[in-house]
């Protein structure tokens, strides 16, 4: 039996949304559980096969907690030349080591979850987390982080997650892509309705939402959590945001695109 990664409640509608209460409890987190050798993927809802080369800093990471072969799908962004940025809640369990692949190359991630994260919600849901490469990436250049939240601001959202609003899709590990607009926003996410473009499902946790800013793409949300129908993306431009990358970096001494400097 598949296991569910559903939290019941009522879910969220446009109507009962606003700039200063998303209601948490009523989301699904969206890791894809993996068991056995062949492991399940799904697709973006209502969007298209990126095309050749389009994102190519956009990756599929399993997850695998130490010592244990219990793992999940997700998807992250290359926003350094070796960092990757996906979903805190992809980390859960004491998953934490990423794998991944570039142009055929296979890359490993430590993954660390933001300080402020709390899968109840309580205090904070910062469902973001970094992870850091055992080696750079160099035939990929990093994604910057960036842009502004605004209502009605359009997006392109990216994931490898499933197609079908019901939870199921195909099992070609395709990217793929879809545009949509912001519905509303609070200090920490931002959200988008089905009803205005594509929304994300299992297997997209962690993937990005894209603006374009002066010319430039720069990844605005990192995908959370949502019903199918609705979709809520944590900001990458609040402070919380900013400070954690900011923090980690220096840490780790290395460069977050967008944040510690800006990448080409």
């Amino acid at each position: 039996m598949k296991k569910s990664w559903l939290v019941f409640g009522c879910f969220f509608s446009l109507a009962c949304g606003s700039q200063n209460d998303f209601d948490k409890a009523a989301r699904f987190v969206r890791p894809l559980p993996v068991t056995g050798a062949n492991p399940v993927e799904f697709k973006l809802v209502d969007g298209r096969p990126a095309n050749p080369g389009e994102y190519p800093q956009v990756v599929y990471i399993r997850i695998f907690a130490t010592g244990s072969d219990h793992s999940a799908w997700c998807t992250a962004t290359l926003v350094g030349n070796n960092v990757i940025l996906t979903a805190s809640h992809c980390a859960d369990d004491g998953r934490e080591n990423a794998v991944f692949k570039i142009n055929n190359k296979e890359y490993t991630a430590k993954l660390t979850q933001s300080p402020w994260y709390s899968p109840s919600g309580v205090p904070t849901f910062h469902d973001v987390a970094l992870g850091l490469l055992t080696r750079s990436v160099s035939d990929v250049p990093p994604m910057n982080v960036g842009g502004e939240t605004l209502e009605g601001k359009k997006l392109v959202l990216a994931g490898y997650g499933c197609t079908n609003s019901d939870g199921t899709g195909g099992n070609d590990g395709v990217l793929r892509v879809g545009e949509n607009t912001v519905l509303t926003f609070d200090k920490w996410e931002m959200a988008f309705s089905r009803q205005t473009g594509a929304v994300t499902c299992f297997g997209d946790s962690g993937g990005p939402s894209f603006v374009v800013v002066d010319g430039r793409t720069r990844q605005l949300g990192v995908h959370s959590s949502g019903d199918y129908q609705s979709v809520f993306d944590i900001r990458t431009d609040i402070p919380k945001t900013r400070q954690f990358f900011s923090e980690w970096a220096s840490e780790n001494n290395v460069d977050i695109c967008g944040v510690t400097r800006d990448c080409p």
